[in-house]
């Protein structure tokens, strides 16, 4: 999994694209975060528990993603 940030335009707000290998590009929604993060990390079920008891929420996208990583 690749992490990265983005933003731009006159909103001061965080995008996060996320890409698994050579799949397509992913951002997870902000308001579905839990959701979509839980789907996208299927493969990861110790991730998706941490999501789920909410001991990793957006602000932790950047542990999420090198916890996934090392988990592969």
């Amino acid at each position: 999994m690749i992490g990265g940030r983005g933003g731009g335009g006159g909103i001061d707000a965080e995008t996060f694209i996320l890409q698994n290998n050579n799949d397509d590009l992913f951002e997870p929604r902000w308001l579905h975060f839990k959701k979509d993060m839980k789907e996208y990390l299927f493969d990861c079920p110790i991730l998706v528990e941490k999501i789920d008891n909410k001991t990793y929420n957006i602000d932790d996208i950047d542990v999420i993603v090198r916890d996934y990583n090392k988990s592969k």
